[in-house]
């Protein structure tokens, strides 16, 4: 897996970059995510850690794909009230940030109720999507380019991977 493990960086990250959970997924034991740190090696027991950052990147995707196709939560308020709850964040603060983000990076006209595309057809939305959230929740990423393609090509990769896979699922399954 290409990606960097934050946690030998320091640990004067943030939390979301020190775990490589730059999503910061909570930590639930029944999660068995690809490339999850152990129980036994944790040092954060409220947040996932992962053993690299394109794992945080793709268990967060993974989330996100089950929020769309499976709890049909389509548009990007949806999304993000499910992901963050208002119980714990400044829900509408957090939509507002991502939507400014997006605007300025690439879709002017998308509108926080409107549908974000199939992420099979229009993959770059969601990067654009899941960097924005990620700034959000952790931050630029600390050894990424002033303009944030080592980022994009990080998050790209761990999106890839779940549709790859889930493709690959879903035509086993026709076969049956």
């Amino acid at each position: 897996m290409i990606g960097i493990d934050f946690r030998k960086v320091t640990s004067k990250l943030n939390r979301g970059w020190r775990n490589n959970n730059p999503m910061n997924i909570r930590f639930v034991a029944a999660n068995k995510w690809r490339g999850k740190v152990s129980e036994n090696r944790k040092k954060d027991r409220a947040f996932e850690e992962f053993t690299n950052v394109v794992w945080g990147w793709r268990a967060a995707f993974y989330l996100l794909m089950k929020y769309y196709f499976k709890n049909k939560l389509k548009t990007p308020r949806m999304i993000i009230t499910k992901y963050a709850p208002p119980s714990e964040n400044n829900t509408d603060a957090y939509v507002h940030n991502v939507m400014e983000f997006m605007h300025k990076n690439g879709f002017p006209n998308l509108e926080e109720n409107a549908t974000l595309a199939n992420p099979y057809e229009f993959r770059f939305q969601w990067v654009q999507f899941m960097k924005a959230m990620t700034i959000q929740e952790s931050g630029i990423m600390p050894a990424d380019t002033k303009d944030s393609q080592l980022m994009e090509a990080f998050i790209e990769s761990a999106i890839n991977q779940v549709l790859i896979l889930t493709e690959f699922i879903n035509l086993n399954n026709a076969n049956k």
